[in-house]
């Protein structure tokens, strides 16, 4: 083959690569990609987010067998009934429709399964709702990070003590739930899911429960119940309720 027959053959492929790159990158497929497959897929796993971290808790709990993810998994399930009990207080009292109602007619706004199966299962079924108060996703998912929060507070002494690896995980777990409940409440603000009010109190109401739920756990089943990192804890006292003493060393003189 001639070199000027390989020159205008490599031209030739340039050029229809270029054209397929343009096609490819125009904003017309950029725009595509994102209306077609991107953005549904956000809207899936924001939507389905309360259940898949029940689910998920669930899972977790029954791998490793862990007594802490087990009260956990529990406690999820206890906020759930907090919320329904809630909202269908809510909707009792706000007889006059003062609380706007839920947008519950929007797929993006409906928080977990929807499928005819599923939705049996489903802790947070939107369309039953009444009440926009509490917002049942931006209250679920407050109150599991408040529970987490507040259970490594809790542990702040053994964290500590295990030295500033450690003791900044508590920092570290402030900032991550920040900003996941900050992306949550900015997802359903802007889809028009909730209104500013109902949003800010649902965070509010589920950083108290949380917090609370965390106390209801270490009063009735320990310490143990709430460590969620499974870290060495500070005991006081040996199994049988004998106090621990630590006997120093005596120091040679020489």
């Amino acid at each position: 083959m001639r070199l000027g027959d390989i020159m205008s053959n490599a031209t030739t492929n340039a050029t229809a690569f270029r054209d397929k790159a343009k096609i490819f990158f125009s904003s017309k497929t950029i725009t595509d990609v994102w209306s077609n497959t991107i953005l549904p897929n956000i809207h899936e796993e924001f939507r389905l987010l309360p259940d898949s971290l029940l689910i998920g808790s669930a899972i977790l709990a029954l791998v490793t067998q862990s007594f802490s993810m087990v009260i956990f998994f529990a406690t999820l399930l206890e906020t759930a009934g907090l919320n329904a009990l809630l909202q269908m207080l809510f909707g009792f009292l706000d007889k006059n429709r003062l609380l706007p109602t839920v947008a519950s007619a929007d797929a993006k706004c409906k928080s977990g399964f929807m499928s005819p199966t599923l939705s049996t299962f489903s802790t947070l079924k939107a369309s039953d709702l009444k009440s926009a108060f509490p917002s049942p996703s931006i209250f679920f998912l407050s109150t599991a990070s408040s529970y987490l929060i507040t259970s490594l507070y809790t542990l702040r002494d053994e964290l500590e003590q295990l030295g500033p690896d450690y003791s900044a995980r508590y920092y570290l777990a402030i900032f991550a739930s920040f900003l996941f409940l900050l992306t949550m409440t900015t997802y359903r603000l802007y889809n028009g899911c909730d209104s500013v009010g109902p949003a800010t109190l649902s965070l509010l109401a589920g950083g108290i429960v949380g917090s609370l739920l965390v106390m209801q756990n270490l009063l009735l089943l320990g310490k143990d119940s709430i460590n969620m990192i499974g870290i060495p804890l500070l005991r006081e006292r040996t199994a049988d309720k004998k106090p621990i003493y630590i006997c120093p060393q005596k120091v040679s003189s020489s």
